[in-house]
């Protein structure tokens, strides 16, 4: 977050502070950006350029639309993706329009990176937990700052997360194993 913070207002942007308290009556504190708008440069870098964020883009994701309009006026959107995906498929020439498209996801890391170095990232950014190891893997090929890949592990394996919680003495549900042919009858 302190990344994301530094380059908005790198870019001139201007942000505000709100706090309150939701209906079960725990406070809550909202910060909101206001961000310059610009025309997006899918050009290749130069100097004095706007950074360049890497976007993890498939099943899932956040809106398209709202990515392009949040990135608006501070940075260039790479959208990394996987082809093959259906749900990337629909709106591919919607990624085109607002960024450079690299369809390398399902590629090992190394070539993943190898892809993406020629587009000079400055952050690496996902906004679903699929593949959270690989695009671990893949941030660190760019030495990118990104989580582990024992913390991406955590977030997408729910049994490796409840094992690391109990053994950091947090309460968590009971759960088990299951093999994956197990019969679910």
């Amino acid at each position: 977050l302190e990344l994301a913070e530094l380059a908005l207002a790198s870019q001139g942007a201007t942000n505000r502070t709100a706090t309150g308290q939701c209906a079960q009556g725990r406070a809550y504190q909202v910060r909101s950006w206001t961000l310059q708008s610009g025309p997006m440069d899918q050009t290749a870098p130069t100097a004095g350029a706007r950074p360049r964020l890497v976007v993890v883009y498939g099943h899932r994701s956040l809106d398209a639309m709202q990515i392009r309009e949040a990135a608006r006026g501070w940075c260039d959107l790479v959208w990394l993706i996987d082809g093959e995906d259906p749900s990337v498929t629909a709106v591919r020439p919607l990624l085109n329009r607002f960024g450079v498209v690299v369809d390398v996801l399902r590629a090992s890391s190394q070539a993943a990176a190898e892809s993406l170095r020629a587009h000079s990232p400055d952050g690496l950014a996902t906004f679903y937990d699929t593949g959270m190891e690989h695009v671990a893997a893949i941030a660190a090929e760019l030495g990118l700052p990104f989580h582990s890949p024992e913390v991406a592990r955590g977030l997408e394996d729910k049994l490796h997360q409840r094992e690391a919680l109990r053994s950091a003495g947090l309460p968590t549900p009971g759960t088990v194993a299951l093999p994956a042919d197990a019969d679910r009858a």
